[in-house]
């Protein structure tokens, strides 16, 4: 797949995420071009949220990439984000998600197969049956106190 042809998938993709909700993009906010503010610059995985329903100023989704006005910490900074930069994108309500493995940044693929190879993968959760959990009192044939609720009907 030529770069062409990968920043036209991104652009489709996204574009189609977005009519179905909140959509995370994932990029490398070190790839050239890509502007956005100062403390994230070093970030081999900056990740985004975007939606229609965030009525963002300058919104713009085009072939080159993504342009707009996004709030981090109250602040406003006009983003620039063109689709070399962009690794994945994940719908957060669909669960639904792309990615284009050749534009992944080499650091995170180096982590990912380091955490393969070592014992940093995540254990099996630790499930609990019925017998592990506090026995309930038994039920009596002693009459209960009848508790009288705090609240009263107003008519």
């Amino acid at each position: 797949m030529t770069n062409e042809s990968r920043s036209q998938d991104k652009e489709s993709a996204l574009l189609d995420m977005l009519d179905k909700g909140l959509t995370m993009v994932h990029l490398d906010a070190r790839a050239e071009g890509v502007d956005v503010p100062p403390q994230f610059q070093d970030d081999a995985h900056l990740r985004l949220n975007f939606s229609y329903r965030f009525n963002l100023d300058a919104f713009v989704i085009n072939g080159t990439g993504i342009t707009a006005s996004l709030s981090f910490g109250g602040v406003d900074h006009f983003c620039v984000i063109p689709w070399p930069a962009v690794f994945a994108m994940t719908h957060t309500d669909t669960g639904e998600s792309r990615v284009w493995a050749m534009d992944i940044p080499a650091e995170l693929l180096q982590e990912v197969e380091r955490a393969a190879q070592s014992s940093e993968l995540v254990p099996e959760p630790t499930i609990r049956s019925v017998q592990d959990r506090t026995p309930q009192a038994e039920p009596s044939d002693e009459p209960t106190e009848r508790r009288v609720g705090h609240l009263r009907v107003i008519k």
